[in-house]
């Protein structure tokens, strides 16, 4: 019997000594692993440290935009041309009376080729027409100084369809004032101001008798 529990004893030590050599052997194993592990990663951050630093160009700033230039200034504008004659204040007082007639000899004529007035004061003009024959005229008054275009205007509304419609007064901004076509035997009066000094014409303008039946009120 005593045989028999010392060879279980030795059966059990034998067990752990093996044991323990197993165990030893592992860690030495683990402790190496770790041991190569740190010193390769204390290597490596060495290697980082000692590495010159990458130096990033950084880009260039972007060029300041260049100064607007101010436009160059508009040319001043060239000083107005002569003015043109400052018209005349409104005078109080009655209206100028103008009489206008037919020519005893010329029946394609008026009785007056002039008047003067004063610039500034209401004219009225009144014309009788004492023609015998069955003849209408009018009197048709410009601006000062359109002589030219009102005989031009005459031509325009001498063969215009509508003329006798119209009276055969033009339409046109020359025109300050206009009787109808009156009648042998009848008269028509009209009123217009020369609001400034110059020759202010006037026609008949049925087809035909601009040419002679014209005259010239002068304002001054």
């Amino acid at each position: 019997m005593s045989a028999t529990t010392t060879s279980s004893s030795e059966s059990s030590g034998s067990f752990w000594s093996v044991a323990n050599i197993v165990i030893c052997g592992f860690l030495t194993l683990f402790a190496g692993f770790w041991g190569v592990a740190f010193l390769v990663g204390g290597f490596s951050a060495a290697a980082k440290l000692r590495a010159p630093k990458e130096v990033v160009a950084e880009a260039p700033a972007a060029a300041a935009p260049a100064a607007s230039v101010p436009a160059a200034a508009a040319p001043a504008a060239p000083a107005a041309a002569t003015a043109a004659p400052a018209a005349a204040p409104v005078a109080a007082g009655p209206a100028q009376e103008l009489a206008l007639g037919m020519d005893a000899v010329n029946p394609l004529a008026f009785d007056k080729k002039t008047f003067t007035v004063k610039a500034g004061q209401a004219v009225k003009l009144t014309f009788v027409n004492k023609g015998s024959a069955p003849m209408p005229h009018n009197v048709v008054v410009g601006k000062a100084g359109s002589k030219g275009a009102l005989l031009a205007a005459s031509t325009v509304i001498m063969t215009d369809p509508n003329g006798m419609a119209k009276n055969y007064v033009p339409e046109d901004p020359n025109v300050i004032a206009a009787t109808k076509l009156v009648q042998p035997g009848q008269s028509e009066t009209i009123s217009f101001t020369p609001a400034s000094p110059g020759e202010y014409p006037y026609y008949c303008m049925f087809p035909g008798h601009a040419m002679m039946m014209n005259g010239i009120i002068t304002a001054e």
